[in-house]
């Protein structure tokens, strides 16, 4: 049986009792996050870490976009304002909302259809695990707008590849096949598009079925690929930088109308 209800931004479903899908759903924007989307996807993890019939979660986008980052018309917004304004309503917020998905108690998949970049790759890292479809577009592009990370992948990318592949991706701004992301330690693994929902039912099924408080002490023990204070410094820089006037001539030419 299958159940499902729609917020503004955020789609659940529950499929078979114990798989949980948590998908964007602003299509018409690349499903591109800002903070209401935030704010949803927070109030949407807290209440589903207390549902102990939970086995595994899958954060998902639609067959064109996993998430295409941050909206950079309300980051501009901010930024404009000051950096102590876009640290504290946009930062900020999104560090509560990516702590609580790094320390979800079950297993959690960031299923990639499409495209994740920049922010949307950082969020999908927030995740125990990322698969692919062999033709996904993924890659951090904060680069080719002349800004940075602010979503932590300078440390999740070092941590998940290591730091030369890590600056290779950063700082060249490219984006990769999930074929490739596979093959370097971004993404567990990859199929064609028409084999991806077999393949990540499987896979969600295989993870959902163990116990649950086993899982959560498993995920414990291993520990998160976050390093949260270097995380908050990371967006400390970020901050800063965009909401200097170089930056912010760059981002009044996103969606200035």
């Amino acid at each position: 049986m299958v159940g499902s209800y729609k917020m503004s931004n955020v789609l659940i479903e529950r499929r078979d009792g114990a798989i949980v899908y948590l998908g964007f759903n602003r299509p018409d924007k690349r499903n591109a996050y800002n903070i209401e989307v935030i704010a949803e996807l927070n109030s949407k993890l807290k209440q589903l870490s207390r549902d102990k019939d939970i086995g595994v979660l899958i954060l998902h986008g639609d067959a064109k976009a996993f998430c295409s980052g941050g909206d950079l018309k309300e980051v501009r917004t901010l930024a404009e304002i000051g950096a102590e304004a876009l640290r504290d309503q946009w930062f900020k917020p999104l560090m509560e909302m990516t702590r609580r998905l790094v320390t979800f108690p079950v297993p959690t998949i960031a299923a990639i259809r499409g495209a994740a970049l920049a922010g949307g790759l950082e969020i999908a890292l927030c995740c125990d695990f990322l698969v692919a479809t062999d033709d996904a577009k993924i890659g951090d592009q904060h680069i080719n707008h002349g800004l940075i990370p602010g979503g932590g992948a300078t440390e999740t990318i070092v941590n998940r590849i290591g730091a030369q592949r890590a600056k290779d991706l950063i700082l060249t701004g490219r984006r990769i096949s999930g074929t490739e992301a596979a093959k370097i330690g971004l993404a567990l693994w990859s199929v064609p598009d028409e084999s991806f929902d077999e393949a990540l039912n499987t896979f969600a099924v295989q993870l959902s079925d163990k116990r649950r408080e086993a899982s959560r002490l498993v995920k414990m023990l291993i520990g998160p690929e976050h390093d949260f204070d270097g995380i908050a410094q990371e967006q400390d820089v970020a901050a800063y930088d965009m909401s200097g006037d170089e930056i912010l001539t760059i981002l009044r030419g996103f969606g200035s109308d």
